[in-house]
């Protein structure tokens, strides 16, 4: 990607975004002195940056008025992008089944370099479940969703992911990778959600290239070993149909 010139760049819009993007990995919002320590923006300015989003509806405080967090303007943003992404679309008639025959919550994960992004979920109608929400953002190197995008990257990405683990671990985690690339898709138990149980296979595209994974997640006391039998089979014939459906040859 070639690099801006400064001097095309405008710089209140460019911390604007730096604003915006504190809020990725928050949860419960933020205070205003914490976006100034992630921004690094003077309070005047940050307040004016801040007031503007407000507006717009981007950003609202929350009961505590130094905190703030996203607002509804920013789901109409990603509905938009969500929208022109022919992967949903063209995937939803499988995931909406898939959620039908498992009666679990279902998800789609596309990969944004060394994350995956939550595009679709369709939430379990049981009283009991588990949900992260369309925009979640997470990690690959943790959960069957990213877990399973991870296998099927490159030997780079994943030497740079775990970058900061021990040789044990590390020779630990690779077994593992190799072991879900043998089998075509990942398991994770309490992982990332305590008394979770999920499953992922892998999404590939019209490049051969990994996309993203489908996955499914509900308690762990509701999915016995016999379900979670019957759950690898469907996911890995999900993951399956919705490569080809996008164009994936297999070669």
């Amino acid at each position: 990607m070639p690099v801006v010139p400064e001097k095309n760049i405008i710089r209140s819009v460019d911390r604007t975004i730096d604003v915006l993007k504190t809020f990725v990995e928050a949860t419960g919002g933020l205070k205003v002195s914490e976006i100034e320590a992630a921004t690094g923006i003077n309070l005047p300015t940050l307040y004016r940056i801040i007031k503007t989003l407000e507006r717009r509806h981007f950003i609202r405080a929350t009961i505590d008025p130094t905190r703030y967090e996203l607002d509804y303007g920013i789901i109409e943003i990603a509905s938009g992008w969500l929208r022109n992404q022919d992967v949903v679309g063209k995937v939803e008639p499988l995931l909406q089944g898939l959620a039908h025959e498992c009666q679990e919550t279902v998800a789609l994960n596309l990969t944004r370099k060394d994350k995956r992004v939550c595009v679709r979920e369709i939430p379990s109608q049981k009283g009991i479940n588990f949900t992260r929400g369309v925009g979640t953002t997470e990690s690959l190197l943790y959960g069957a969703s990213g877990k399973v995008i991870l296998a099927f990257s490159s030997t780079g990405l994943q030497i740079e992911l775990m970058k900061t683990f021990n040789s044990a671990k590390r020779k630990k985690y690779l077994l593992e990778l190799n072991s879900i690339q043998h089998l075509g898709y990942s398991t994770s138990a309490s992982e990332l959600i305590q008394g979770a149980t999920s499953i992922a296979a892998p999404i590939w595209d019209l490049s051969n290239a990994i996309l993203g994974s489908v996955g499914i997640y509900g308690p762990t006391t509701r999915i016995s070993d016999s379900k979670l039998t019957i759950y690898k089979k469907l996911i890995k014939v999900c993951g399956v149909r919705m490569s080809t459906i996008l164009g994936y040859s297999g070669n």
